[in-house]
């Protein structure tokens, strides 16, 4: 059924008409879903482990409230690991895996645990092969 000029695929193949009134009803949903997430951030935490069936009736509205709020509740604040203070963005990672702040960022300020040495053989081992000569001279 035609109603108006025919679609282009700009359009999704609707006319003009079909396709304003789609537009309209996606902006509505992604409207109520928004709605949805901010009920769900202001809401407890505790309130947000026991979703309750008549907040999230999408499936794809679930998904995103339980990252949302598991990105919520596991904020984790970054510390050093010899002093034990606060380092922020600012926070150094070792090669130990380990967190440091400015003074004890250096491996022999931790006491880092991690083999330098080994890896450093292990990448010029990568790095230059073992170079052997051809054992018949006479090979063309």
């Amino acid at each position: 059924m035609v109603v108006g000029s025919f679609g282009s695929p700009e359009k999704k193949n609707l006319c003009s008409k079909c396709y304003e009134d789609s537009a309209g009803e996606e902006e509505s949903t992604i409207a109520q879903t928004a709605n949805k997430l901010s009920q769900l951030a202001i809401s407890t935490p505790s309130a947000a482990n026991h979703e309750s069936p008549a907040v999230l009736t999408d499936e794809k509205t679930s998904s995103s409230a339980a990252a949302a709020a598991a990105s919520c509740s596991t904020v984790k604040i970054k510390r050093c690991e010899c002093c034990n203070k606060k380092v922020g963005l600012l926070g150094f990672k070792c090669r130990c895996e380990k967190t440091f702040c400015g003074v004890h960022r250096y491996a022999k300020e931790h006491s880092c645990t991690f083999d330098f040495k080994a890896l450093d053989r292990h990448i010029l081992a990568k790095q230059n092969p073992l170079v052997v000569s051809d054992k018949l001279r006479n090979r063309i």
